[in-house]
């Protein structure tokens, strides 16, 4: 059996470019006279298709699609109200490549407003139901009193994300926030298709 060196598997998004994630996942890898099925059985169910026209130099295309940017608006409730709630900053933004949603906010209060109880933000699409639980990171924050050990969690079925403390355990609260509380956060996952 002769080693094919996966490199010279060509890579190609829709746009016709070469995608740098899929070549740096191969990069290290080489395989036998059967580079196409090789291929095709590690990126089996990754939204991309293996062209083996040329065994030896197969290509994979991504059949997801280009990435879908867009802008979104974050705003944060306590348990379900936000009476009161004013924003210095809020913004988002969104990245979706076939299922996968990548969320991102900056949010900077100005007043917490008067609702009580487990704060949360409502995201642009609701998790794929079936799936049990997606974490996030919490990446920064700043005057918010009573957290450590922070994140925010998604679970399937829902579009409600909620911050966390302890590592998961207890979610973020109004007590914990003051009227200039900031935070930013990260959260991937999957949508329905």
């Amino acid at each position: 059996m002769r080693p094919i060196p996966v490199p010279s598997v060509r890579l190609v998004e829709p746009n016709g470019l070469m995608s740098k994630h899929w070549y740096d996942f191969f990069r290290d890898l080489s395989v036998g006279d059967d580079a196409a099925t090789f291929v095709e059985s590690i990126v089996e169910g990754a939204n991309v298709t293996v062209d083996a026209t040329d065994p030896a130099n197969p290509i994979v295309s991504s059949t997801a699609g280009a990435p879908v940017q867009d802008d979104w608006t974050p705003s944060i409730r306590f348990n379900g109200l936000s009476v009161g709630v004013t924003y210095d900053i809020q913004t988002g933004r969104s990245v979706k490549i076939g299922n996968l949603l990548h969320l991102w906010a900056y949010v900077v209060l100005t007043a917490k407003g008067s609702s009580t109880g487990a704060l949360s933000l409502i995201v642009p699409e609701a998790a794929r139901a079936g799936t049990i639980l997606y974490g996030g990171v919490v990446s920064n924050y700043a005057n918010v009193t009573g957290v450590d050990d922070v994140g925010c969690i998604l679970a399937g079925g829902t579009d409600e994300l909620f911050l966390t403390t302890a590592g998961g355990a207890l979610f973020w609260t109004d007590a914990d926030m003051a009227n200039d509380s900031e935070f930013t956060l990260h959260i991937a996952y999957e949508v329905e298709p």
